[in-house]
């Protein structure tokens, strides 16, 4: 805990752990840590925000455990607390990437190895007129015009499956056959 707060031993042994939680979350943290000691819920399973010493937010998983006497009293609780602060970072992107794509003008269209298309984002319902539901699962050659050469195709696909990137534009076939 000293590591993922930066406080020292002695700093922690004189907090609340309410005091490294932002002030917004403290009442509601409270409310739950509440209805855990007084049984309501089982467990106390979340991810929530500390406060660093340094002020940095950081992301923690807790895991805690009400310890009960015979009676069936709370005792004590013990907790395992892991910093997923990365791993939010991490998603935090992935969701702004995500949105990006979702929003982006050009169509974009993700397929596996064997070409199968297993996303395509909204520009593509405009510039294709299929729809992406009908879209997934498919080939892309549902969309092919016939104005490309195999080799067009072959070298595509050559660039692809060596894990780089493939720039180009293609002359395809909306649904309604129009090009």
């Amino acid at each position: 805990m000293c590591q993922i707060t930066g406080y020292s031993t002695d700093e922690m042994l004189r907090m609340r752990m309410s005091e490294i939680s932002p002030p917004e979350d403290r009442q509601k943290d409270w409310d739950t840590f509440q209805r855990v000691i007084r049984g309501e819920t089982l467990e106390y399973r979340m991810e929530k925000r500390y406060l660093h010493k340094d002020g940095m937010e950081i992301w923690v998983n807790v895991n805690m455990t009400v310890i009960r006497d015979n009676a069936g009293q709370p005792m004590r609780t013990m907790a395992a607390i892991e910093d997923i602060t990365e791993r939010k970072l991490v998603q935090e992107s992935h969701d702004r990437l995500a949105m990006a794509v979702e929003q982006a003008t050009e169509t974009v269209v993700i397929t596996d190895t064997q070409g199968t298309i297993l996303y395509a984002n909204p520009a593509f319902e405009k510039t294709s007129g299929y729809t992406r539901a009908e879209a997934l699962g498919q080939n892309p050659r549902v969309l092919k015009s016939g104005k490309h050469d195999a080799e067009f195709y072959h070298q595509m696909w050559a660039v692809l499956k060596r894990a780089e990137t493939w720039n180009g534009h293609f002359i395809n076939k909306r649904k309604d056959g129009t090009l």
